[in-house]
């Protein structure tokens, strides 16, 4: 009875498995940019009356999409609404990426960005800010310990009102890929 049940579970799985079907299909341009690595869901950008996606491309040092991007696309159909960029040099730029507080004022959560670097020959470690409304680059959060193997930016996520300023925070994680540091958020 119990194998019977259990298999019984188990077709049923898999049958709900098998009926689903992709909602959407946004893909890369090449095999090794590494496109969707990080994906987050950010506020209905181009109107459409759905949420739209943000999702990174850290594609690797020589790769042909090096230094990385990150995308926006419209959560309804897939469609590009911009392609985020870095001019730094090889940098992992798209490894992480999120959606927090409204820092330019218009009432949609802008855009972080992480390019965690780590080691000779890539760009220093930092977060960049993008305006959810245009796109457009804002600021960079630098990591402050001058060690290029702590991945400052590894890790990004949106933490809610933790000081309780009426704005939402932002946790950036700098896992350490050396033994010269502890890692820290």
């Amino acid at each position: 009875m119990r194998t019977l049940v259990l298999s019984s579970l188990a077709l049923a799985v898999c049958a709900v498995a098998r009926a689903q079907t992709p909602l959407l299909l946004p893909h890369g341009d090449q095999a090794d940019e590494r496109f969707g690595a990080a994906i987050c869901v950010t506020d209905d950008l181009d109107g459409d009356g759905t949420p739209d996606i943000l999702i990174g491309a850290p594609a690797l040092p020589g790769s042909v999409s090096a230094p990385g991007f990150a995308r926006v696309v419209s959560g309804k159909d897939g469609a590009l609404i911009y392609r985020l960029l870095t001019g730094a040099e090889p940098d992992l730029f798209g490894a992480t990426v999120a959606a927090s507080q409204d820092f330019d004022g218009d009432g949609l959560r802008d855009l972080l960005v992480g390019q965690p670097g780590a080691g000779p020959g890539l760009a220093a470690p930092e977060v960049l800010l993008f305006a959810s409304s245009t796109g457009q680059n804002m600021a960079a959060f630098a990591d402050m310990t001058g060690d290029s193997w702590n991945a400052f930016g590894h890790g990004l996520a949106d933490i809610g009102d933790v000081n309780g300023d009426g704005a939402s925070d932002t946790a950036i994680g700098a896992p350490s890929l050396s033994d010269e540091r502890a890692g820290f958020v």
